[in-house]
């Protein structure tokens, strides 16, 4: 399965590194640049295509290796649902949600065929460097400082605070993996960032973040850890959809909002709250397959949450095979739980997964978070696959 060509994979991973710089043009306010965005992400997924093609001709075993399986499978489980749901409403736009989680697909199986070296985290390095100019650029141009509610070039403050969050993960796996002190500054400068932007789900996420991998690094009760890990997620991410809403009607929410507006800047209730009182009350009739990919459009609703929008568009049927999915992916990490590596990728995944129950970044919506988020997932697959390789050539 990883008998490839060094140099291929270097080629590869250099592509990787352009794209980083050119991926989130795709939400900059300015028209022209987000073409340039997408044309990158277009590019992107047809370097992934075509290094999959050329991997499979290069070796046959590839589709069959045991550790991706149970995966595959789920992600076809997913497609399945996908069609099932164009079905429902067809249209040829609505075949566009289906197109674009095949591609993410395709990519997240690049990446996890990469050859990932040092020399690609020296390198990102330098990626690194011209991201933060271009965040920090307008700081320089127009404020001398940076102001509260940031948003640098971007279109909203929401965009910039989940990037920051991501880029903040992606230089923590880089400092673990190559040791280089210059990506604990960029931490910090990433982290700035996202406190400015005010974005409270980025700063939700990195809470969680924390907390898991806290949670996840005592040694005597680890495997215990981590499927409370899992419970804990699945209980926080109904905890919101359910409580969230009806967070007025409790006595001590005056305090709580008081809190959060000192805290943020922002109000508690957003808007969200009457949002996802109307598209749950819109999934109880249609509950099984939904209501189609237009969905959104037909009942003027953009329900600001990956899962509600998954139930809304496909019903319970295609939520259950996205949850399989994801908990294949958590199985997989559970091979190698003790790498500090996986445990990191891990409890980053859950942070982000934590942050797509307040925007639709999974596998449709904000497109360019959704090539970070799957690209941390792919880093902490790649990292079980190699390790696995391993142990398997050490017997």
């Amino acid at each position: 399965m990883y008998n490839i060509k060094k140099q291929n994979s270097k080629k590869h991973i250099n592509f990787l590194l352009i794209f980083l710089i050119f991926i989130p043009l795709y939400n900059f306010e300015n028209i022209y640049f987000r073409y340039l965005g997408i044309s990158f992400i277009g590019l992107l997924f047809f370097v992934s295509s075509s290094y999959l093609f050329k991997l499979r001709g290069e070796n046959k075993d590839y589709y069959l290796n045991k550790n991706m399986i149970k995966p595959i499978v789920y992600s076809f489980m997913v497609i399945c649902s996908y069609i099932i749901t164009i079905m429902i409403d067809f249209s040829i736009i609505n075949i566009k949600p289906l197109i674009q989680f095949i591609l993410l697909l395709v990519y997240l199986l690049f990446l996890v065929n990469i050859n990932f070296s040092k020399i690609c985290y020296k390198k990102l390095a330098y990626v690194f460097l011209i991201i933060i100019f271009l965040c920090y650029m307008p700081m320089f141009l127009g404020y001398g400082f940076i102001p509260i509610g940031y948003k640098a070039f971007f279109s909203t403050t929401t965009f910039l605070g989940i990037f920051s969050l991501l880029l903040i993960e992606l230089s923590f796996l880089a400092y673990k993996f190559s040791e280089k002190k210059i990506f604990v500054l960029y931490i910090f400068l990433f982290l700035n960032l996202m406190l400015k932007a005010q974005t409270r789900a980025a700063l939700l996420g990195l809470i969680l973040v924390v907390f898991t991998y806290l949670l996840l690094s005592f040694k005597r009760v680890r495997a215990f850890t981590w499927k409370l890990s899992k419970i804990i997620l699945v209980t926080l991410l109904i905890g919101f959809i359910i409580i969230y809403p009806n967070l007025e009607k409790f006595s001590w929410y005056p305090k709580l909002a008081e809190l959060v507006y000192s805290m943020t800047g922002k109000i508690l209730m957003s808007g969200r709250n009457n949002i996802w009182i109307y598209a749950v009350d819109l999934i109880k009739n249609r509950a099984i397959f939904g209501y189609g990919f237009s969905a959104f459009s037909i009942f003027n609703i953009s329900p600001h949450n990956s899962y509600i929008g998954i139930t809304l568009q496909s019903g319970l049927f295609g939520l259950a095979t996205v949850i399989l999915f994801i908990n294949s992916i958590f199985n997989l990490m559970h091979k190698c739980r003790k790498d500090p590596i996986v445990k990191s990728c891990t409890c980053f995944f859950i942070g982000n997964l934590t942050v797509s129950a307040f925007e639709v970044m999974l596998f449709q919506g904000q497109l360019a978070l959704s090539l970070f988020l799957w690209l941390i997932v792919a880093i902490g697959i790649n990292r079980v696959l190699n390790l696995q390789r391993s142990n398997a050539n050490e017997i």
